[in-house]
């Protein structure tokens, strides 16, 4: 049985919501690079108590195609402004790559959401670009049906 404290929403509406999020999450990070297309997904292993009437949306995205320089001000303005608009950052460290990039973790208490950022800098001998990595996470859904 659903968790009956969890919001009641379609797949389809909460990816709408989830893709909100996630547009305000860009602009917080305020660059103008090329951003990854596909959209935000029912997130098939979800850890919600409540089985299949329960599920997660998440939408993961990069910007690339820019200097290392405005991707480090992108993270650095994230950093600034996810507190500002109700984010609570946990972590903002290195990770535990060998290339040690730079990573975000917040949540927002309000709305329920997770969001893990990472500035994944290539060294200048890579033919891989360097970019800015987002995933966002929402809370658990209730499933819900147009006709409900």
């Amino acid at each position: 049985m659903a968790n009956p404290e969890y919001e009641a929403r379609t797949e389809e509406s909460a990816q709408d919501h989830t893709e909100e999020v996630s547009s305000r999450i860009r602009d917080l990070i305020g660059i103008a690079g090329k951003t990854t297309e596909p959209g935000a997904l029912v997130d098939g292993y979800a850890d919600c108590p409540g089985g299949d009437d329960t599920f997660r949306v998440r939408h993961a995205w990069s910007i690339f195609e820019l200097p290392k320089a405005e991707l480090r001000e992108g993270m650095d303005r994230l950093r600034d402004r996810l507190p500002e608009n109700g984010w609570k950052i946990s972590k903002d460290e290195p990770d535990s790559s060998r290339n040690k990039n730079r990573e975000i973790v917040a949540k927002h208490p309000k709305n329920g959401f997770f969001l893990k950022a990472s500035l994944r800098l290539k060294p200048d001998d890579s033919s891989a670009p360097s970019l800015m990595a987002v995933t966002l996470v929402s809370p658990c859904y209730r499933k819900t049906s147009e006709t409900d």
